[in-house]
């Protein structure tokens, strides 16, 4: 799981489904601030161990993005010889289509995590419309808010 800023709270009840089932899962966190790690205990207490975390301004973890701990889990992993299975991204577009990349190199699949303002709920405002790689719109609202990586146009 990777999350960045506020993205780490629709990412959340996923860490509690795959706890749950069994599913040995990592989290990288990564925010502004130690202030702006909003779920990092939650984290921490549902997947038994502490996320990895980076702040912009170094506060807390690692200073700067947390693309390189993602870099470095995929890495890590592979050498291993466990890879992962899946990633699930969300946060900011820039972030996820970083993300994105990084895991379609490493070979694993990955989905992202949609956020949109979503005035109507049901797809007839199209507030929430975000394009897709073949070229079709699709709403955030009802199609998804989770989408393939793959199959939807990543801005940043």
């Amino acid at each position: 799981i990777v999350a960045g800023g506020v993205g780490s709270a629709p990412l959340y009840p996923l860490a509690e489904e795959l706890t749950a089932a069994g599913i040995a899962t990592d989290s990288i966190l990564g925010a502004s601030t130690i202030d702006a790690l909003v779920a990092r205990e939650r984290y921490g207490a549902v997947l038994g161990c502490e996320p990895a975390c980076s702040t912009d301004d170094g506060t807390y973890g690692r200073a700067g993005f947390c693309t390189p701990l993602v870099e470095e889990a995929l890495a890590a992993a592979a050498a291993e010889g466990a890879p992962y299975d899946y990633v699930a991204c969300c946060g900011p577009e820039p972030l996820m289509k970083i993300v994105a990349g990084m895991a379609d190199a490493a070979g694993v699949f990955c989905e992202v995590s949609m956020e949109r303002r979503m005035a109507c709920g049901v797809g007839a405002c199209l507030g929430c419309a975000i394009q897709m790689a073949d070229g079709t719109m699709k709403h955030v609202c009802k199609d998804g808010p989770v989408f393939d990586a793959k199959e939807v146009c990543l801005n940043g």
